[in-house]
């Protein structure tokens, strides 16, 4: 008997991108004009085909009221109302720009010496 081996497809990621885009009611159009990616990304990210990049996943995550955890990591609930305002707060401040100041409102000298 021969035994023939066909190529195998690199395994996907699961994730729960779709679920949430359905839930908050977006198109894969909607959600990537949104986001700032082509319609053709949402779809591979959803089959798990790609992954997005973090600034790519925490864009998401912000559009869709989730985390990237949620999203791409532990499945998270697609009810909006299951991520409190914390996690989300905590979401943005990490997608959100730095800006250092000091309790004056003068930029501060992290890790200069003086």
């Amino acid at each position: 008997m021969a035994y023939t081996t066909q190529p195998m497809k690199e395994a996907t990621l699961p994730n729960k991108l779709r679920e949430f885009r359905e839930a908050a009611g977006l198109s894969q159009a909607a959600l990537a004009a949104q986001v700032g990616v082509t319609k053709q990304s949402i779809s591979d990210f959803e089959t798990g085909e790609r992954m997005p990049g973090l600034g790519t996943a925490a864009a998401l995550a912000r559009v869709l009221r989730s985390t990237v955890d949620a999203l791409f990591l532990t499945g998270g609930s697609a009810d909006v109302s299951d991520n409190t305002s914390d996690e989300l707060d905590a979401q943005a401040a990490l997608t959100a720009p730095s800006s250092h100041t000091e309790a004056d409102g003068s930029p501060g000298d992290r890790g200069s010496a003086k």
